[in-house]
């Protein structure tokens, strides 16, 4: 371009030093700025900018940040908030030792930048490092101060980013506080959200949490394929989808799409019910699923309990008897056996004895039900509501399983 004699200005550089940056490429950074410098273009608030993000040694940007000052580009417009930018993670840093809150926080970053330095990528930034310390109560408040105060509208990435160190910290509460702010702030939930609470009910073992996660995936086609993957090895497992009608119809409602093994549950569910979508919020209908869940490890604690009394009590007995202990029934009943003993159901012990026998700890009981209202793109009909069953089991020396989701009723 300068053998051409093509007349070059100082965003064309800019441009140039992005692709630098990308790549931390120190050598050509500073070529780029040599011939800058040689073409007669003064650098401005951008190209500062790009230095000081290129630069990772904090005295370094302390004295870029000072000279831009001295040039008087820290009043121009947007110089703030770029500047708050890139040191949004190094504020956060700073303040981690002793750390007294969001509050003190803002003010901190009120008096270096000014009343206007958020944006919205500066919030993500500092939503991911305040996740990463553990304080995800600060991130929420966080989020709300720059929804009400700051008129910043968090995107679907804030929402992701405060799922994703729930899941980490394997605080489903945050998760739900979460969801709730994006249904109240009108904020799309994207495949990766529904990926990351999957991912979290699994290692909760919740299996109406994951039912419901996984309906509402496929409900809304955004399923992902680990989620695909585990559901269909889990309905495999408990014999719920070898039926050859099913592989039929999963075939037939699209036959120009091929429909692989993994992809088969979720285009079921959502051919049975397309055009129909959830009348209740993600976070609500999952605040009810988490209770039943915790009654269901309740019960099964209670049979866990019961077993072991049981055990202590026919050992006692067989100590003083001399003879062998009795064979008690198995912990976790297989899922093809006909009649599964359910919680609170007394298993027959196999040989007589004035004890308690135990209980199976399996746990087969109807899920929580999800209602769905007709789209308003879609014609209305005679029903305008449906619900969706679902049968959950739970067996304690196994991972949560959850059978098929019945047809719409």
């Amino acid at each position: 371009m300068c053998n051409l004699r093509v007349p070059l200005d100082t965003e064309v550089f800019n441009i140039l030093l992005k692709g630098t940056i990308i790549v931390k490429d120190l050598g050509n950074f500073d070529r780029v700025i040599s011939l800058m410098v040689g073409n007669g273009c003064a650098p401005n608030v951008d190209t500062w900018c790009l230095v000081l993000s290129m630069m990772q040694d904090w005295q370094v940007r302390r004295h870029i940040i000072k000279t831009m000052d001295v040039c008087g580009m820290l009043v121009e417009p947007g110089g703030p908030q770029r500047i708050a930018k890139e040191l949004a993670v190094w504020d956060v840093r700073q303040h981690q030792p002793d750390w007294t809150g969001i509050k003190d926080f803002l003010q901190a970053q009120e008096g270096r930048y000014g009343n206007k330095w958020a944006t919205l990528s500066a919030v993500n930034k500092i939503l991911t490092e305040i996740g990463r310390m553990g304080h995800l109560d600060d991130a929420l408040e966080f989020l709300d101060t720059m929804r009400n105060t700051c008129d910043i509208r968090p995107s679907t990435l804030s929402i992701n980013i405060l799922v994703y160190h729930a899941r980490l910290q394997r605080k489903p509460e945050a998760a739900i506080s979460a969801l709730r702010r994006a249904h109240e702030w009108q904020i799309p939930l994207d495949e990766t959200i529904y990926h990351q609470l999957f991912k979290l009910m699994t290692a909760l073992r919740k299996p109406n949490m994951m039912g419901i996660v996984w309906r509402y995936a496929s409900l809304n086609g955004t399923t992902s394929w680990d989620m695909r993957r585990d559901v269909s090895e889990l309905m495999m497992r408990t014999g719920t989808f070898q039926s050859g009608d099913e592989v039929a119809k999963a075939t037939l409602d699209r036959p120009a799409v091929t429909v692989t093994f993994h992809e088969k549950a979720c285009n079921l569910l959502y051919g049975w019910n397309e055009g129909w979508g959830p009348a209740l919020p993600l976070y609500e209908i999952l605040e009810k699923a988490w209770v039943a869940d915790n009654r269901i490890y309740h019960e099964i604690k209670e049979a866990d309990r019961q077993k072991k009394q049981y055990q202590q009590q026919h050992q006692t007995m067989s100590a003083n008897s001399g003879a062998g202990p009795a064979t008690l029934p198995d912990a976790a009943a297989p899922s093809g056996s006909p009649n599964p003993v359910d919680i609170g159901a007394l298993a027959e012990p196999t040989s007589p004895a004035p004890a308690t026998p135990p209980t199976i700890h399996r746990v087969t009981k109807r899920g929580i039900p999800i209602v769905l209202e007709r789209k308003p793109t879609e014609k209305r009909g005679e029903a305008e509501r449906r619900t969706l069953e679902m049968t959950v089991t739970h067996i304690s020396t196994q991972k949560p399983v959850f059978i098929r989701p019945d047809k719409a009723v």
